[in-house]
């Protein structure tokens, strides 16, 4: 007579030795895997520029020359274990054009780098040089590579643009602001070509087509500034002619005063 009693413990023993067995099979097979991955050299390595805003201020050859120390730290050929791909983004986002940076690895030892760049929103004019806006907020140098197409900012007031924190102060966000507005507005960018930030403390607007200018003052209720400015265009200039008048003062509300 079989005894049940008996067979049942034999088979869990069974069982469990056989799950011990897999377990170490896997960790093995997990193990070499891993060795040989860590002592294959790097193939070839892939760069991704984002191209989202049509501009190109960084480029392949750049984005190479950082990660490899303008060529003394060459990666291709080089063992995968001894590649450090945070050391890799971090040169990368040296070139202030970088906004971020991933690198990572694939099974076949090639480096894939993926670029986003920074996208300028304003160009401020200074007599110590011109430097761009970026829709973060940073301030961004001139590039030799890529000229903007942004509108123009000067006056008494750019200076305080020039600060790091100008996005974040509770004087100048409001420019920042404004900025972002139009980068987000199609027929603004159509229109706006300058912007004058003057001592009096008025913000006047110059803009691509016609001799007008807007006067918008300070930039409170800025919003119902900018609809006068559309109506205006679209429902004003069409009656009255492009050369009725010179300026346009936006600053008082539920006016539109021309002279």
């Amino acid at each position: 007579m079989i005894n049940i009693k008996n067979i049942l413990p034999i088979q869990r023993i069974k069982t469990w030795l056989l799950l011990l067995v897999a377990g170490i099979v896997l960790i093995s097979a997990i193990g070499f895997t891993t060795a040989k991955q860590e002592f294959k050299t790097v193939k070839q390595v892939k760069i991704h520029i984002d191209q989202n805003y049509k501009h190109e201020f960084i480029d392949e050859h750049d984005v190479m020359n950082l990660m490899t120390s303008s060529g003394r730290d060459e990666l291709v050929d080089k063992e995968v274990r001894l590649v450090n791909l945070k050391e890799l983004e971090r040169r990368i986002k040296k070139n202030t054009f970088a906004y971020s940076a991933h690198v990572h690895k694939d099974l076949k030892g090639d480096l894939h780098v993926n670029v986003s760049q920074c996208h300028p929103i304003a160009r401020v004019v200074m007599p110590s040089g011109d430097f761009y806006v970026s829709d973060k907020g940073t301030i961004l140098p001139m590039s030799e590579k890529f000229t903007a197409r942004v509108p123009v900012v000067s006056g008494h007031m750019t200076g305080k643009l020039l600060r790091q924190d100008f996005a974040k102060d509770t004087v100048t966000a409001q420019f920042f602001k404004f900025f972002q507005i139009i980068e987000e507005d199609k027929f603004l960018q159509a229109i706006i070509a300058e912007i004058d930030l003057s001592a009096s403390g008025d913000v006047v607007i110059y803009p691509q087509i016609g001799k007008q200018y807007f006067v918008f003052g300070d930039l409170e209720d800025l919003e119902d500034k900018i609809l006068k400015m559309k109506i205006f265009y679209k429902n004003i200039l069409p009656v009255k002619g492009w050369n009725f008048c010179e300026k346009v003062n936006l600053k008082f509300k539920d006016q539109i005063i021309t002279e």
